[in-house]
């Protein structure tokens, strides 16, 4: 279970979407663990894998800004963990960031939100 409470109290409700969670429904434990029915669809991860899963990633949000279950749903020939790992690469290499709906874009795209500016002390 996880619980998001980072938004403060005088940020109107009416500016954020309710997220929903990849595989939500679908996920049993003993299968994520490779231990269930499921385990002979674990795919292979690669750093080759990563490096092209990464490039249709960045292709997909250069047109479009998606959540993360969005994506998974839209690569999930490459499976969780693939994507997972193929958003961390795109992140640690700082391309990845988000939208003003906390949507995955890239970096200095149109659809990137800026950093809200500090008040002065």
């Amino acid at each position: 279970m996880g619980i998001d409470a980072t938004i403060s109290d005088e940020i109107p409700r009416e500016r954020f979407e309710r997220i929903t969670y990849a595989y939500a429904d679908k996920v049993k434990l003993e299968e994520a663990l490779g231990k269930g029915e499921a385990k002979e669809a674990f795919i292979e991860i690669s750093k080759e894998n990563t490096k092209l899963l990464m490039e249709k990633i960045r292709d997909v949000i250069s047109e479009e800004p998606f959540y993360f279950a969005e994506i998974v749903e839209k690569f999930s020939e490459d499976g969780f963990q693939g994507v997972g790992r193929a958003l961390g690469a795109l992140h640690e290499e700082g391309s990845l960031w988000q939208d003003q709906l906390g949507k995955f874009c890239l970096v200095g795209s149109k659809f990137a939100a800026e950093f809200p500016m500090k008040k002065n002390s």
